[in-house]
């Protein structure tokens, strides 16, 4: 998941290969997003979008690593919750 590469470049101080892999991973989610955006939760995948322009933003900032943790957890969250809504669980079903 490309999420934990920008995460694990942060953690090791890598600010402008992180904001590099942010760019790359923002623009390959638009590009999805089109299309997955009729078939999936469209709140979520709005929410993850928003979430995605932050991260950046917090890579940016001097001050801004803590929310950018924060928000890196927050997608991979979503990212769960989207993939475990979709998937054909007995849950998921009735």
């Amino acid at each position: 998941m490309r999420i934990d590469e920008i995460y694990s470049l942060a953690e090791n101080n890598e600010n402008k290969k992180a904001v590099k892999s942010c760019d790359a991973l923002c623009k390959e989610w638009d590009k999805r997003l089109k299309v997955t955006d009729m078939f999936l939760n469209h709140d979520i995948m709005d929410s993850i979008s928003c979430e995605l322009s932050a991260l950046k933003c917090y890579l940016e900032s001097e001050d801004g690593k803590t929310d950018f943790y924060a928000t890196a957890e927050k997608i991979k969250k979503q990212l769960k919750s989207l993939r475990d809504s979709e998937l054909p669980y007995a849950e998921n079903i009735i």
